[in-house]
């Protein structure tokens, strides 16, 4: 159960407030984050939590800011969703990883019932319910022997979703005040090995942030054509009527979508002839449009996969320049897959490109970040109810992923 916000705490009219949805790593307390946001927002401000995961655990942690510690308990009271890895042919004295594990070998075969409706459960003596005013946990440590009294929970889905003997994966849908580490052990020898908050609320209203898909022209890499013109074309004013009302940006969007980079520039050059060298540059010294990799935002790429998120790029580029930079920037490496709008034949802001990622990946649009320096393209995204971020700098972009809950450095 979360712990109010310490009464210390003030609420200045024009204090910051709101909810983050925190994705919270393991080995740390729901505690540690909040003391970790309170102090990240200076002091003053009104920090607290709206249900307790377990040190071992990770996912989701709503961390409420300011006035939002106001509505703690209604947040407290929603369902709440987890992905557990049940260890049979064990048993641990915390129903965890982190009690004292004794190896029973008995491990089960066949079908498992997975109890759901309306349960009596008793929680755990390791727990956070509070016994004479002391935490239960806190007198079992002291040797304590605690035996809490039963209550009613309900679960409305448990499910197992992969099995590798001595392991089974679970969905679990339940109610708050829910011990997983219970529902678990409850199946015979075994206690929860792993356990991550996958979403709070109905229909997964609230969900942590499980992935992020970056741009890769404008984010990951400095690509801008005036990068080579610059070089052929002294005149600024100049070169930008030449990107202006020849080599356009509408023009370009064809080779994004798989035109034939050399046949396209020819056939703008003989409609073009005094401009033809200018325009055959773009085919024949392309890289020349990318001035290096934007080091800041790559650390941001390794860090948020250093996090554990999944790591994805969406990306407007032609299939051979894609092969050529793939080969040549060792930041592709940190990507667990991309969608190139060349090798699709759609590009952004297309609907259908979003809806390939979304599809390819498995990914749920609300627990996806996506990462984007042209509006458009944002905007398409927040369309399909992605969480779209407006890239200016790998500073803001680091900022803004923490507060979506992204663990990673400031």
């Amino acid at each position: 159960m979360a712990e109010p916000a310490s009464s210390r705490d003030v609420e200045p009219a024009a204090a910051p407030s709101g909810v983050i949805l925190f994705d919270k790593p393991p080995g740390v307390t729901s505690h540690d984050v909040v003391v970790g946001v309170r102090r990240a927002l200076g002091q003053g401000i009104k920090v607290g939590h709206a249900g307790t995961l377990d040190p071992f655990a990770t996912g989701l942690l709503l961390v409420l800011v300011g006035r939002a510690t106001r509505v703690q308990r209604f947040l407290m009271a929603l369902p709440k969703t987890y992905e557990a890895v049940a260890r049979f042919g064990a048993v641990s004295t915390t129903g965890d990883p982190e009690g004292e594990i004794t190896e029973t070998g008995l491990v089960p075969d066949g079908e498992l019932t997975l109890p759901t409706g309306t349960l009596m459960q008793r929680p755990p003596a390791y727990s956070a319910v509070k016994v004479s005013g002391r935490r239960a946990y806190a007198m079992a440590r002291a040797g304590v022997e605690v035996e809490l009294a039963e209550r009613e929970i309900d679960v409305y889905r448990f499910s197992e979703s992969r099995r590798a003997d001595p392991r089974r994966g679970y969905v679990i849908k339940c109610s708050s005040g829910t011990y997983v580490r219970t529902l678990i052990a409850d199946l015979g020898d075994a206690y929860c090995e792993q356990l991550r908050r996958t979403a709070i609320g109905e229909d997964g209203a609230m969900q942590a942030i499980e992935a992020v898909v970056f741009d890769i022209g404008g984010v990951l890499l400095d690509w801008d054509p005036r990068h080579l013109y610059r070089r052929l074309i002294d005149d600024p004013a100049e070169l930008e009527q030449f990107l202006g009302e020849i080599c356009t940006p509408r023009w370009h969007l064809a080779h994004d979508r798989g035109a034939d980079t050399e046949q396209s520039c020819r056939e703008l050059a003989a409609a073009h002839p005094r401009q033809a060298g200018l325009i055959m540059a773009w085919a024949h010294r392309s890289e020349e449009m990318v001035a290096g990799q934007l080091d800041d935002a790559i650390a941001v790429l390794a860090d948020v996969r250093a996090a554990g998120l999944r790591c994805l790029a969406l990306s407007n580029m032609e299939p051979d320049k894609f092969a050529l930079r793939r080969s040549r920037y060792p930041f592709f490496g940190l990507l667990d897959g991309c969608v190139i709008s060349g090798i699709e034949g759609v590009a952004k802001p297309d609907r259908e490109i979003f809806e390939i990622l979304l599809t390819r990946y498995d990914l749920d649009p609300r627990a996806t970040v996506f990462v984007d320096d042209v509006a458009a393209n944002v905007a398409a995204a927040s369309a399909l109810g992605i969480v779209a971020i407006r890239y200016t700098a790998a500073g803001q972009l680091r900022a803004d992923l923490r507060a979506l809950g992204v663990a990673i450095a400031a």
